[in-house]
């Protein structure tokens, strides 16, 4: 299912302009004119594991002010960027919601186009970075809750070809009879090590290690990127010499350490 953006007016004449200014764009965009059908829409794509990527609400609705829906939609589908459409002589209101973290930002009406296509960019790649850093977080959690409760930290191969890389030790680790445990800190920013090693990484191999980071198989990979699982497990392969690392979580962690500090290109991903 391709990346889906809400957006909530109670002008049909507004939906039918976004409809058109977006008609281009890779989104599938939806429409609706009641903020109160709209919370339904939310709340049935959170429990379907689906959200909306941005919803875009009017300011001024007959049902509730588009401030109001937006502080609902924040508490009900927290990682979906939420922006205000609004007139000039709102633009105040519309400042206090972005300073109360209830809105992303505001567009003003009558909107131009090319700023309109370029804020829904915007807002999408913010989406799925916040899916990324998500993710990330779990894991490291997950991994602080192995040291602390001294079990060994075991590199998990998906598949044998990544097991090649799970043999030498990384700088600092100790060996413990058969296994090897390693202190991991996460840095913000990422050192000047970790850096040189991200920079190393082809476009490509870039693009792989964001489909890492989000938790993909070999296999999603592949139909991701439109390679063979064969070509996959050999970026793989190379990804893990160049950023020396011995597993796939050591490799999302060490790119998130890194991106935290520079502009990241993702892709809109399909859910």
């Amino acid at each position: 299912m391709a990346t889906r953006i809400l957006f909530v007016d109670d002008e049909e004449n507004i939906l039918r302009a976004v409809s058109r200014v977006t008609i281009a764009q890779s989104y599938s965009v939806v429409t609706v004119s009641s903020p109160k059908k709209a919370l339904v829409m939310i709340e049935q794509a959170v429990a379907e594991g689906m959200p909306y990527a941005v919803v875009v609400s009017d300011y001024q609705m007959p049902e509730m002010s588009g401030s109001s829906f937006l502080e609902k939609v924040r508490y009900m589908s927290p990682d979906t960027v939420r922006m205000l459409l609004t007139g000039y002589t709102d633009a105040k209101a519309a400042i206090d919601c972005i300073n109360r973290g209830a809105v992303y930002r505001y567009l003003e009406k009558p909107w131009v186009d090319d700023n309109l296509r370029s804020a829904l960019v915007e807002a999408v790649e913010r989406f799925f970075k916040k899916l990324q850093s998500k993710r990330l977080e779990d894991l490291t959690k997950h991994y602080h809750r192995e040291l602390n409760g001294l079990t060994p930290l075991k590199a998990q191969a998906e598949n044998p070809q990544d097991s090649m890389f799970l043999e030498k030790p990384l700088p600092g680790s100790v060996r413990a009879g058969s296994a090897t445990t390693q202190t991991l800190s996460v840095s913000t920013g990422g050192t000047a090590e970790e850096i040189e090693c991200y920079n190393r990484l082809t476009h490509r191999e870039k693009d792989l290690l964001s489909c890492i980071v989000q938790g993909y198989s070999n296999k999603q990979i592949a139909d991701e990127l439109s390679i063979s699982i064969t070509t996959v497990k050999n970026h793989i392969g190379n990804i893990f010499r160049k950023l020396e690392v011995t597993n796939r979580t050591q490799a999302a962690l060490l790119a998130n350490s890194v991106l935290s500090q520079q502009p990241v290109n993702l892709k809109t991903i399909s859910s």
